[in-house]
């Protein structure tokens, strides 16, 4: 029988990788796996696909060993209706916890700012005199120094929590970071970094949405580089991977589908030969970060590496690894 079911599913290249946990029988060691159009079946258990097809007599690379299963199956096309990349996300930061803000080149820029209300600002064509209560009553709108608003490409907070520069330019690297205007400081999200330690998975999403969608990148390989000298090495493998999951703990046998991004990584406390190579490489982002949040990264890595099954875990390069689709 199966404990456990994974699939990882590659619709333009109509592939579909096909992992089973096994606990074979007492009186039986061997399981007997077959599929048919929509179901992988396991010892007479049914267990359903929904809207996956596979494609008759097309299994291939079939590799059984003591307690999983893999191989290789043709899927008829499928439409991916997962939502592609939306420019609008929440920046991390969260209410009531204190959060750095820093220039892309390092230098700080305030310490140990909270905020009470963090709110997206409405679109550009947004009129507020249109807007009513539910009672009837005008809406009014005003802006709080304890706010954090935050939009597509900037954010706005209060002239009296921070003191702007009055240039508007960073000191130590020249680059903008924003314009003060009546009550509130406009700031730029492609040249300020907001740290904070609660909300590490944030800012890792943030890393890689930037680096992902960067179409200057024909490569997505990102290097961090940590405070103290440490580097973890990412190279995303597929952006946006469709996965099919089942465990012996769901009480309904279908498979729940998720989209995550393949990595491979590799984590070194020195600057080793792979380090420098990708130091000097050109297509290579690399993004210098606390040593915090590098151990948070490799952290949630090896967990997920840890719940992988053998035949998906590594390459010929290193270990393998999901990270959350964005």
């Amino acid at each position: 029988m199966a404990s456990a079911i994974l699939m990882e599913v590659r619709p333009r290249l109509h592939s579909c990788n096909v992992c089973i946990r096994t606990i074979p029988s007492p009186s039986d060691t061997s399981v007997h796996v077959r599929l048919t159009q929509n179901t992988i079946v396991v010892d007479d258990v049914v267990y359903n696909v929904g809207k996956l097809t596979f494609e008759p007599n097309t299994i291939s690379k079939l590799h059984s060993h003591k307690n999983y299963i893999n191989f290789n199956v043709h899927i008829n096309n499928i439409e991916n209706k997962k939502p592609r990349f939306k420019w609008f996300m929440k920046p991390p930061v969260l209410q009531g916890v204190p959060v750095t803000l820093e220039c892309c080149c390092g230098w700080v820029f305030k310490k140990d700012l909270k905020f009470l209300r963090v709110l997206p600002l409405p679109s550009s064509g947004w009129n507020s005199t249109e807007a009513f209560c539910h009672g009837g009553k005008q809406l009014q709108t005003q802006f709080r120094s304890n706010d954090f608003l935050y939009s597509t490409h900037f954010f706005q907070v209060s002239c009296d929590i921070i003191d702007f520069p009055q240039d508007g330019k960073c000191p130590k690297c020249s680059e903008s970071l924003g314009e003060k205007q009546k009550e509130f400081i406009k700031l730029w999200t492609s040249n300020l970094k907001i740290q904070g330690k609660n909300a590490p998975m944030e800012q890792v999403t943030a890393i890689i949405r930037d680096v992902t969608n960067n179409p200057l990148s024909p490569l997505v390989k990102i290097l961090f580089e940590s405070e103290s000298g440490c580097f973890l090495c990412i190279f995303i493998l597929d952006k946006e991977l469709a996965v099919f999951k089942w465990n012996k703990n769901d009480k309904k046998l279908n498979l729940s589908e998720e989209t995550v991004m393949k990595v491979e990584y590799t984590f070194h406390d020195s600057k080793v030969d792979k380090v420098l190579e990708w130091s000097n490489d050109p297509n290579v982002n690399i993004v210098l970060v606390s040593d915090y949040l590098l151990e948070f990264t490799k952290k949630i890595l090896n967990e997920s590496f840890l719940k992988l099954p053998p035949g998906f875990k590594f390459t010929e390069n290193g270990p393998l690894a999901y990270l959350p689709y964005c």
